[in-house]
């Protein structure tokens, strides 16, 4: 039955479809993030991940058409394809706040085999005759890979999967290390989270195509479904798990995590020092200030408000809250102000205000976001808290 659904189905429009529809899938996903104001070094890295893919998945696209003039493409997309894993490691030190290694041979590993890469399409494009050339087209339009650059093409590629793989095993380790101190509800433990899901999916990633190249798995069935098909999963289930942490559209983060011995680290701001009963002085002020000032309940109020009133840099009221309360400021502002709504909602004073009525009330413009954040931090909507206060009374 498989054999013969196989055989009636058109596969190259099958195949043009899946490439257009996952070249177009990755634009857009591409300028979402890029254009996101909050947390924009997170969110730029993540977008040109999701971009790193398209040069490799257009030169594909090409090369199944049978445009010989375009093959050149194919080191153009294979160089940026090797770009991918680059970024990631980028985009993990920079979700963990990790300062990045600048050792020499750590360069030479993140950038190598791209460049060599970019090298063999100018060996290709100038040194070339043309009946190399054609010897190299036939090669990628047959997934025979015969040739000597072809193979140069491809060895390193599928070397630097498992290279690859083999260091995301240690960085999740040493992530886990410098974060286990933490208790799980903290800032940096929510994004080790995110990380840990991360590597995994780029381990299985990197696996699967180190066994594809192992094997000489290479055909249209693969180049132009399977790996268009499980890099659409990968990159959606990474868009994910990003929302889902709260990563996208927090605060720039304005700590770094710091190694201060074998199996531990601290947080230290990004900028200058803060002295340990400067910061807890702080931390205590923080605390009094959204405890007793109503200003939090202001729809404008922010963080640079909130270091105006109480005349601290706001680098530094950005970093306390961070690493001593183990949240974002919109976090902890949302935490005060649902406090307030639980107890209007369970008065009898504010029964002639309605839910959004209350929601506007200690500062959400939005219905929709002030839900949102009452379930986040009660686990029931407004609504069905205010039946179970009134079936409770």
């Amino acid at each position: 039955m498989f054999v013969k659904f196989y055989s009636l189905m058109n596969w190259p429009q099958v195949y043009l479809f899946i490439s257009v529809f996952t070249i177009a899938n990755k634009l857009l996903l591409f300028f979402l993030f890029y254009f996101q104001r909050s947390n924009r070094r997170f969110n730029r890295l993540l977008a040109f991940i999701i971009g790193s893919a398209i040069p490799l998945l257009i030169s594909n696209f090409l090369n199944f058409l049978g445009l010989e003039q375009f093959v050149v493409l194919t080191f153009v997309g294979s160089a940026f394809s090797l770009l991918y894993y680059p970024l990631c490691i980028l985009f993990l030190y920079e979700t963990l706040r990790i300062p990045l290694k600048k050792g020499r041979l750590f360069q030479v590993y993140m950038w190598g085999h791209a460049s060599f890469d970019f090298i063999l399409a100018g060996i290709y494009l100038f040194f070339f005759d043309s009946e190399a050339k054609l010897e190299f087209t036939q090669d990628i339009f047959s997934y025979q890979w015969e040739s000597g650059l072809a193979l140069a093409n491809l060895i390193p590629l599928y070397l630097s999967f498992l290279a690859h793989s083999i260091y995301f095993i240690f960085f999740l380790r040493k992530a886990n290390y410098l974060t286990q101190n933490y208790n799980p509800e903290h800032i940096i433990r929510r994004r080790y989270r995110f990380v840990r899901t991360f590597v995994r999916l780029l381990i299985s990633l990197s696996i699967l195509l180190f066994i594809f190249g192992l094997f000489n798995i290479s055909n249209e069935l693969i180049d132009m479904i399977l790996v268009p098909m499980a890099s659409n999963v990968i990159t959606l289930l990474i868009v994910y798990f990003a929302f889902d942490g709260r990563l996208v559209r927090e605060e720039e983060p304005t700590f770094q995590l710091e190694e201060k011995q074998k199996g531990s680290a601290t947080l230290n701001p990004s900028k200058g020092v803060i002295e340990k009963a400067k910061r807890e002085a702080l931390k205590q002020e923080i605390d009094d200030f959204f405890a007793h000032n109503p200003a939090i309940y202001a729809s404008d109020f922010s963080l640079q408000k909130m270091a105006e009133l109480v005349d601290a840099p706001l680098h530094h009221l950005s970093f306390v809250i961070n690493a001593e309360h183990g949240q974002s400021f919109s976090d902890l502002l949302g935490q005060y102000r649902i406090i307030k709504a639980k107890a209007m909602i369970e008065s009898d004073s504010f029964e002639h205000l309605s839910i959004e009525g209350i929601g506007k009330s200690v500062g959400y413009k939005s219905k929709s976001t002030f839900f949102s954040h009452f379930k986040k931090n009660t686990g029931m909507t407004p609504l069905d808290f205010k039946r179970s206060r009134t079936q409770n009374r």
